[in-house]
């Protein structure tokens, strides 16, 4: 007899996890939680293919009341996998770090980023916890002076990463830690990898607040995940500054 179980064991599923594996590292074709709609949808066709072929030998000896009643229950059952796909996926995938590099690929870019920024002849730590699931991504950050007291704490309004041109970009507001004022501004970055295909490993731009228009230059390099103590991430920020300035005296 022809069951759902003889329905999948026919079906090579190798293809498909193939191209989804692709276009994740890739950046091609849709977006991660597009991904997820994709292959939740993927899997409730097969379910309902699998299951209409099951009944079919059943169904029609039914009366036309019992026929509906049966296709409307599997239409309910189908509608219910598919939420539930949805939410078993988005959780998971957001959850178990190795699931969300997987499948955000080369659109991953968070993660705890260091570095430092030059005001006219000063240079100051900074610190970022970029935070990113399907709908947005969240730039938290601190500044720090060369003893290491914090500054200034910053958060995004909008952040966008776009793999495809390697730029990340984001506004923000600004709160002065010795200071009542608030600053809006805006950060610009270029990323730096290995290619297009890799996640990026460093950030290299600017961040101008609104008020005056200047411009102060910024690199960071992305150390961790997102959860770094503050400590060890300044500390990780002091040998970035050291390493770039040794580069570039060499």
């Amino acid at each position: 007899m022809f069951t759902p179980f003889t329905y999948f064991s026919q079906l090579n599923f190798a293809p498909l996890l193939g191209l989804m594996r692709y276009g994740c590292h890739k950046g091609l074709v849709m977006n991660p939680k597009n991904r997820v709609i994709t292959v939740s949808i993927l899997l409730t066709v097969i379910f309902i293919i699998s299951i209409t072929n099951t009944l079919i030998p059943y169904v029609v000896n039914l009366t036309g009341k019992e026929q509906f009643t049966a296709y409307g229950t599997l239409l309910l059952a189908s509608t219910g996998l598919y939420r539930a796909l949805i939410t078993i996926f988005s959780f998971t995938i957001l959850e178990v770090a190795k699931f969300k590099e997987w499948v955000f690929g080369v659109n991953l870019i968070e993660g705890t980023w260091v570095g430092y920024y030059k005001e006219g002849n000063d240079s100051f730590y900074l610190v970022e916890a970029i935070e990113q699931d399907f709908d947005q991504i969240v730039v938290r950050g601190s500044s720090y002076d060369a003893k290491g007291e914090r500054i200034a704490q910053w958060t995004s309004e909008s952040a966008e990463y776009d793999s495809s041109k390697g730029v990340f970009q984001y506004s923000y507001i600004c709160h002065l830690i010795e200071d009542k004022n608030v600053e809006q501004g805006l950060a610009n970055f270029s990323v730096i990898r290995d290619n297009k295909s890799k996640k990026p490993k460093n950030l290299y731009g600017y961040s101008t607040d609104v008020h005056d228009g200047h411009r102060a230059a910024s690199w960071e390099q992305k150390i961790d995940a997102v959860g770094k103590p503050p400590e060890e991430c300044l500390k990780a920020a002091r040998a970035y500054k050291i390493f770039l300035e040794a580069s570039r005296t060499a």
